[in-house]
């Protein structure tokens, strides 16, 4: 950077940073890299376009942010990243997608939103940081910008349904409140094994809904109200748990589409 870029080199304000620093693991393998410069003013025209090339330098180059002082790529290092342990908080996490009654590529889906992976305007936005993605707001309620906390739970179309769905199950929604705890909340209390399979199943039947309405509102320019993402939902949910779990075959398909959760 010093001999390419001298007057890029000059404004950082570290000049020995290792390129591995400048994002965390995590990141590395499973989004694309935010890079950080930290400049302490405004870039000039010029000076812009010299970073714009310098980007697209560092997108041929492979890196690797070692968990380690060496920052050097081992096996062990690979293993800690990639691990449960790395990129959720409890052993349980995934159990609530993987050993859900949902069908594969819901599970996939919830996955892809548990590690951070779910193309949201937000997350398009910083894999094209030199282009302005517009409208980049939630298509459902056009009021905030659509990134996964709000799109999957502060939105009023979310709130609506993970408000009626808790009351249904037991749980206070005050205790549900990042995203990540929408992933554990299965193990909040010690219940019947129908009670934790429908609240598995609710949790990714919830987030399934919610994103098939967003896509309506984006592509078929439809509005949103609260009983149909809630019919959705329920739906949803009788026709997993009758089609996957054993506790639920005394239940006909017609009795759980009707009040699945007095069958819990």
């Amino acid at each position: 950077m010093k001999e390419r870029f001298p007057g890029l080199y000059r404004l950082c304000p570290s000049k020995g940073f290792p390129i591995a620093s400048l994002d965390s693991p995590s990141s590395l393998l499973f989004d694309a890299v935010d890079w950080n410069f930290n400049f302490p003013r405004n870039l000039s025209d010029r000076e812009a376009m010299e970073l714009a090339t310098l980007l697209d330098m560092l997108e041929e180059v492979p890196l690797w942010a070692g968990l380690d002082d060496s920052e050097e790529f081992s096996v062990k290092s690979m293993a800690a990243a990639i691990s449960p342990v790395a990129t959720a908080p409890s052993a349980t996490f995934f159990s609530a997608i993987w050993r859900s009654a949902a069908p594969k590529k819901v599970k996939i889906f919830g996955w892809r939103i548990a590690i951070n992976r779910v193309n949201t305007a937000d997350r398009i936005q910083r894999q094209i940081p030199r282009q302005v993605l517009s409208p980049s707001c939630c298509m459902v309620c056009k009021r905030a910008t659509e990134v996964d906390q709000h799109l999957f739970v502060d939105c009023p179309a979310a709130a609506s349904w993970w408000s009626w769905f808790f009351g249904k199950v037991g749980i206070h929604a005050s205790s549900v409140i990042l995203l990540a705890d929408f992933f554990q909340v299965h193990t909040a209390t010690r219940k019947n094994a129908r009670w934790v399979a429908a609240v598995k199943a609710g949790v990714l039947a919830g987030f399934w809904a919610i994103w098939l309405l967003r896509n309506k509102c984006i592509f078929e320019d439809e509005g949103w109200n609260a009983e149909g993402l809630q019919d959705t939902s329920n739906r949803l949910i009788a026709l997993w748990l009758h089609s996957s779990e054993k506790d639920f075959k005394g239940y006909s398909l017609a009795d759980l589409q009707r009040d699945w959760a007095s069958a819990i």
